[in-house]
C-alpha cells in the first residue's frame, strides 16, 4: 500500500479543487500530472485542446507529451467505455498545449501582435544571440554616451568602481528591471558632520598619546599613520574630499597598545573610540554611496531604452520579453485576458519552484474568475479547480533567472487563500529504504531557517528487495602498456580496449541491476553503463568508438565532436548546402565527389572539358545530366515541402 495513495486519488479525482502539490524527487509527480490529466478527460469530458500544461525545460515538455500519449493508448484497452473521448484525446495530442512557459508566451504574442505591440513574425534570440546582439548595442550606446561627460560614472569611478562592476551592475539591472521601481536621481549628501567628527578624534588622539609612555608602542604608531592620512585627506578641495572621505580607512586597532604605556582607561577609551568611529564613519557614507550608486543606475536605464528599440527595429525578442510583453498583454488589455481565460478551461504548471515573477503573474491572470479583471496577482480571485502547480521547493536551483523559492511559497498561500488544497507526496519510489533513511536523517536539520520545510520520504523500494547483484564500486586496474615509451595516443588506445574488453565480460556476466522503470531484477544492458571524459577531444572519441565497435558494444556518444566530420554527415552538409545555393559550383563538385553521387575526379574534368557547367539548374548530358535531374528534383522539393 502506498502511504500517500489519498493524496493521490483526491488529486487525480478531485476537479473542483485548486492544488498546490509539493513532490519530490523520485515521488511520481509526472505520472500525477499524467493521471490527473486522463482522469479529466474521461470523468470530466474536457477537451485535450482546452487544458494548457506548462513545464520548464523542452526535454520535459517532450516527456509530459510522451507519457500522456503512452497513457492514453493504455487506456484505450483499459477503458473501452470511453473510447471515444480518448480517441479524441490522442487526435489532439499534435495541437494540445502542453510547452514551456516561454513556448506558450510565444505562441500568444503571435496571436495577438498588435496588442501585445510585437511583430508577429518576431525573431526569438535565444541566450547566445542575446548576448552577442546585447553587446553589440552596449558598445553603440557607450561610445555614443562616453563622448561627453558623463557624472555618474565618474562620481562611481571615484569610489573605486571599475568597468568590470558596470558590466556586472548592467547584467543584474538587465535581469531585474521588470522587478524593480526607479527613484528619482539623488544630490550627494553634505559629509560636514563627519568631517567635523574625524577633526575633533584627530585632535583627541593627540592630546591622549602625548601620554603614552613609549613612541614605539603599537597603537602609538597606528596613530602617527591615522594622523598623517588625515592631513592628506584634510588638505584636499572641497570637491574631492567627500570621494576621499568614502576611501578613507578608519584603522582597526583590536588589542594594539600596551596598557603600562597608555593606562587603562585611557587605552579602552581609544580603542572604543576607534570601534565608534568606524561605525559611524560607514553609517555618515552609506547614504552617499547609495546616491552615487542611484545615479548610476538612472544613467544604465537610459541604455535599455535604446536596447528595446534595437530589439523592435530588427523584430527581435529575448526570453525576458516573452513573459514581460505577455504580462503586459493580459493586464493591459483586459478583452485579450478574458478570451483566454475562457480558452482554457485548466492550467497545469510543472516545475513551479523555478518560477519567476512574471511568471506567476501570468499564470494567476490566465486562472481568474470570467469577468474579473484584477491587478495584482496577489488580490486574484481564481476558478475553482483551474489551477494545478506542482514542485519542489528543495530544488528551486535558478535564482540567477529571478526565481525565488518565496514567491513558490506565496502562491502557495494564495491557493489556500482561493479555498484550495496544498498537498504533499511522501512516497519516493526511486530510492531504496537504507539511503531514504539517511537522507531524511541529514536534511531535517539542513533546512532549518530557510523558509523550507523538510517533508521526510517514505520509501516505497525496501532495502535488499529490488536491489541488483551488480558491485556498488568496482576498481579496474588497467595491464601496463607493452611498450617501452608509448605515446599519449597509444595510451588511451590500450585504455579504451581494456575497459571495452571489462565491459564486455561485464555485459555477458549475468549480474542484474534494479530497472529504474520497473524495478524489477534484470541482466546489465549497456544502456545502464556511462562514460565519462573530462574531455572528449577528437582523438580520445575516436580510440574509443574504435574499442566499442570492434567488441560489437552497441553505444550512444552524448556532446561528441566527431559526428559532424563523418563522411555520411558532411556528404548531408554539403547536399544542404548545394540546394540552399545552386549557383555555387564548388558545392555542387563537392557533391558530386561524396558519397551520395560517387564521381571521381577524372569523370568531373570530362564534363568540364566538354564544355559542361556545374550548376544543375542548366540541363546537361551523360551521368552528370542524370545526377542534375535529381537535384532539379530535390531543389524542388526544398521549395514546397514543409520542414
Amino acid at each position: 500500500m502506498i502511504s500517500d495513495q489519498p493524496i493521490r486519488d483526491r488529486v487525480t479525482h478531485d476537479h473542483e479543487t485548486l492544488f498546490a502539490v509539493d513532490a519530490g524527487a523520485g515521488t511520481g509527480k509526472t505520472t500525477l500530472l499524467v493521471s490527473r490529466l486522463i482522469a479529466l478527460l474521461v470523468e470530466k469530458k474536457a477537451s485535450l485542446s482546452r487544458i494548457a500544461a506548462i513545464t520548464f525545460t523542452e526535454k520535459a515538455a517532450a516527456e509530459l507529451a510522451e507519457r500522456l500519449r503512452a497513457k492514453l493508448e493504455e487506456s484505450l484497452v483499459k477503458q473501452p467505455d470511453h473510447k471515444a473521448l480518448i480517441l479524441q484525446a490522442i487526435e489532439d495530442m499534435e495541437k494540445a498545449p502542453i510547452s514551456t512557459i516561454h513556448s506558450f508566451c510565444a505562441g500568444l504574442l503571435r496571436e495577438y501582435p498588435v496588442e501585445a505591440g510585437v511583430d508577429p513574425q518576431f525573431t526569438l534570440l535565444d541566450e547566445v544571440q542575446s548576448r552577442a546582439f546585447e553587446a553589440q548595442a552596449w558598445e553603440h550606446w557607450l561610445k555614443t554616451s562616453l563622448s561627453k561627460p558623463v557624472e555618474p560614472l565618474f562620481h562611481f569611478q571615484r569610489l573605486g568602481g571599475a568597468f568590470e562592476h558596470l558590466e556586472e551592475l548592467k547584467q543584474f539591472l538587465k535581469r531585474n528591471r521588470t522587478l524593480l521601481n526607479l527613484e528619482s536621481a539623488k544630490l550627494l549628501p553634505a559629509l560636514e558632520p563627519l568631517r567635523d567628527q574625524l577633526k575633533a578624534f584627530v585632535a583627541m588622539t593627540k592630546k591622549e598619546a602625548g601620554q603614552c609612555a613609549k613612541s614605539d608602542d603599537s597603537l602609538y604608531k597606528t596613530l602617527e599613520g591615522f594622523w598623517a592620512s588625515w592631513e592628506a585627506l584634510a588638505s584636499l578641495p572641497a570637491e574631492d574630499f567627500g570621494f576621499e572621505l568614502a576611501n578613507f580607512k578608519i584603522p582597526k586597532v583590536g588589542n594594539k597598545g600596551a596598557q603600562g604605556n597608555w593606562g587603562k582607561e585611557r587605552l579602552a577609551a581609544l580603542r572604543d573610540g576607534f570601534v565608534k568611529l568606524a561605525e559611524d564613519h560607514q553609517a555618515a557614507l552609506a547614504p552617499f554611496k547609495d546616491a552615487v550608486v542611484l545615479n548610476l543606475v538612472r544613467w544604465i536605464w537610459d541604455y535599455f531604452t535604446e536596447w528595446d528599440e534595437q530589439k523592435t527595429k530588427g523584430g527581435f525578442l529575448d526570453f525576458d520579453d516573452l513573459l514581460l510583453k505577455t504580462r503586459d498583454l493580459l493586464l493591459k488589455h483586459p478583452e485579450v485576458r478574458e478570451e483566454l481565460k475562457s480558452r482554457f478551461d485548466y492550467l497545469f504548471v510543472d516545475e513551479f519552484q523555478d518560477t519567476d515573477p512574471l511568471q506567476v503573474e501570468i499564470v494567476f491572470f490566465l486562472g481568474e474568475k470570467l469577468r474579473k479583471n484584477e491587478k495584482d496577482w496577489k488580490k486574484v480571485k481564481l476558478e475553482a479547480g483551474k489551477l494545478f502547480l506542482v514542485g519542489d521547493p528543495k530544488q528551486s536551483i535558478y535564482r540567477f533567472r529571478r526565481a525565488d523559492v518565496a514567491i513558490y511559497e506565496a502562491t502557495k498561500e494564495r491557493i489556500l487563500a482561493n479555498g484550495g488544497r496544498v498537498e504533499v507526496l511522501s512516497e519516493n519510489f526511486r530510492t531504496v529504504s537504507t539511503l531514504v533513511e539517511w537522507v531524511n536523517g541529514l536534511f531535517v536539520t539542513q533546512f532549518e531557517g530557510t523558509g523550507i520545510q523538510y517533508n521526510p520520504l517514505t520509501a516505497s523500494r525496501k532495502a535488499g528487495t529490488t536491489e541488483g547483484t551488480l558491485p556498488l564500486l568496482w576498481g579496474l586496474k588497467i595491464p601496463k602498456s607493452p611498450d617501452e615509451k608509448p605515446s599519449k595516443g597509444a595510451l588511451r588506445q590500450w585504455e579504451a580496449e581494456w575497459t571495452a574488453a571489462f565491459l564486455q565480460d561485464l555485459l555477458k556476466s549475468g549480474l542484474t541491476v534494479s530497472d529504474p522503470k520497473t524495478h524489477e531484477k534484470r541482466p546489465v544492458r549497456p544502456g545502464d553503463i556511462a562514460l565519462l571524459f573530462r574531455d572528449l577531444s577528437n582523438d580520445t572519441e575516436e580510440a574509443w568508438e574504435e574499442a566499442l565497435r570492434r567488441r560489437g558494444l552497441s553505444y550512444q556518444i552524448v556532446g561528441g565532436k566527431r559526428f559532424y566530420n563523418r563522411p555520411e554527415i558532411v556528404a548531408l552538409s554539403t547536399l544542404l548546402t548545394c540546394l540552399s545555393s545552386p549557383a555555387d559550383e564548388a558545392a555542387t563538385v563537392a557533391l558530386l565527389r561524396s558519397p551520395i553521387f560517387g564521381f571521381s575526379d577524372e569523370e568531373l574534368f570530362m564534363h568540364r572539358a566538354a564544355g559542361g557547367s556545374f550548376q544543375f539548374q542548366k540541363v546537361a548530358r551523360g551521368k552528370v545530366g542524370e545526377a542534375f535531374k535529381i537535384l532539379r528534383e530535390w531543389f524542388k522539393a526544398t521549395r514546397s515541402l514543409a520542414v
